[in-house]
């Protein structure tokens, strides 16, 4: 299995998911990997694979925010 990227995000991408994306991007243009960059819709069915890969669930920052009891503005 060839390695990849994946950002999860909202779709559209925000302000903050966006600037990931491109940050990341550049970041693998300048080391000159060969590595795909993708963003994805945390309610998507590639986010749900990618984040049981790894024994999570995705979510937005509030989602997280509420499993932890931790109030967000």
């Amino acid at each position: 299995m060839k390695n990849e990227i994946v950002i999860i995000g909202t779709e559209p991408p925000c302000a903050r998911c966006d600037y990931l994306t491109r940050m990341v991007q550049d970041i693998v243009e300048e080391m000159q990997l060969d590595v795909p960059v993708r963003h994805v819709a945390y309610t998507s069915n590639g986010a749900h694979r990618v984040a049981a890969e790894s024994g999570l669930l995705p979510g937005t920052a509030k989602d997280v925010a509420k499993k932890l009891a931790v109030r967000v503005n």
